[in-house]
């Protein structure tokens, strides 16, 4: 890419050169002046780190939890501690930068293709009553179906599912 650009740079100076001084003046042309700026611009793209990673202010990639299977979807408490669906079915929660070994819950799903445990979202008045919602594939009469159930999480563990009003 970076010698592209320089052609390119080099094909645009060529051609800024023609139009840069008005007929008979010494002065620059209104072509001229944006003809090098859009030169210059491309030159600094051209030397400009080849990756993201490389390039100062670059995102920091850092693993939180490793061992999961099929991480799918998260969501943070209010005390910042991280909870994580797993496609087969369970719940995860990484407290204070550390996952817990045990699931908090594991739902009998139907993980086929894309299908499993999918979506997770944290009632918005959590720290008082708890509320998990999670969607999910399941069977019925052999079929998959999505549903979507909420369940409350307490000591360690999420359970007493329920379906909100349909």
């Amino acid at each position: 890419m970076a010698r592209v650009i320089r052609l390119g740079v080099a094909r645009l100076i060529a051609s800024c050169a023609i139009g840069r001084m008005a007929a008979g003046s010494l002065r620059p042309t209104a072509r001229g002046c944006a003809c090098r700026a859009i030169a210059g611009a491309l030159v600094l793209l051209a030397h400009a780190p080849a990756s993201p990673g490389d390039a100062p202010g670059a995102p920091r990639v850092e693993v939180v939890a490793t061992g999961l299977e099929a991480p799918w979807a998260l969501a943070f408490d209010p005390a910042g501690d991280l909870f994580i669906t797993e496609r087969p079915g369970r719940i995860r929660k990484i407290q204070k930068s550390q996952l817990l070994s045990a699931p908090l819950a594991a739902l009998n799903v139907a993980a086929i293709g894309e299908a499993g445990l999918m979506g997770l979202a944290l009632d918005p008045a959590f720290d008082r009553n708890g509320f998990l919602y999670v969607c999910y594939t399941t069977r019925k009469e052999e079929r998959p179906v999505n549903r979507v159930a909420r369940l409350t999480v307490h000591a360690q563990q999420a359970g007493a599912e329920t379906h909100p009003a349909r």
